[in-house]
């Protein structure tokens, strides 16, 4: 018969190999759950990492564009190698100006390229014979266009008037019977002559100033002065 002593001793040690079983299973069973829980929460950090990238290139509208590669223009820029379209300076073309020759006194001669032009300008009264037309104070210009060693082009030949300060354009009348205009051309070596008459206020004839476009391709003759 077992002693009371070896009994307690003999429960004791199931006791205790169950408990370390226990305890092991238990161990062994929290060591798996740690690892699965370590792999879950790696997995979701990825699958959180990716989510996240993918919602901010989702979020950028139209995507963002990527940053242009040095000496590349960006799509839609001008490039560096066009220029604006610019006028050719041309007679005939849109924002052509016709450069005038520098300003001479009304007596005297002004040289255009290979021609001469001069003047002989003076006071005068006309009579109106057109409808429209005034009768009255008038200041007459004629023009004298002499042609250097080739023939002059004349057919868009022109003449104006300013007066004043305000350089106020002048009326021209061409009702009066000695009016007459260039001829369309003159010889080489050869002279043409036109008479021209403008309505210019007798008390604003202290600085006049006559312009004449013997054509396109010449710079302008300029004349100014006083007419008594």
């Amino acid at each position: 018969m077992m002693s009371p002593t070896r009994f307690r001793r003999g429960c004791a040690a199931v006791l205790l190999a169950a408990s370390l079983a226990l305890l092991g299973a238990c161990s062994s069973s929290g060591h798996g759950g740690g690892a699965s829980g370590a792999s879950g929460a790696s997995a979701g950090s990825t699958a959180s990492t990716a989510a996240s990238a993918a919602a901010r290139s989702s979020s950028a509208p139209g995507g963002a564009p990527s940053a242009a590669a040095p000496g590349t223009a960006p799509s839609g820029a001008p490039s560096g190698g066009s220029a604006a379209p610019t006028p050719d300076g041309q007679p005939g073309e849109p924002g052509y100006t016709q450069p005038e020759a520098d300003p001479v006194p009304l007596e005297s001669p002004a040289s255009v390229a290979d021609a001469q032009v001069k003047l002989a300008v003076e006071a005068v009264n006309v009579e109106a014979t057109v409808p429209g037309e005034v009768s009255g104070p008038a200041v007459r210009v004629k023009v004298t266009a002499t042609a250097g060693s080739t023939a002059l082009d004349l057919s868009g030949a022109s003449v104006t008037v300013t007066y004043g300060q305000d350089s106020a354009p002048a009326v021209m009348l061409t009702s009066d019977e000695q009016s007459q205009t260039l001829p369309d051309s003159v010889a080489a070596g050869g002279e043409a002559t036109g008479v021209y008459d403008f309505a210019v206020p007798e008390g604003a004839r202290d600085q006049v100033v006559v312009r004449v476009y013997l054509n396109s391709q010449e710079p302008v003759a300029v004349f100014s002065g006083a007419v008594s």
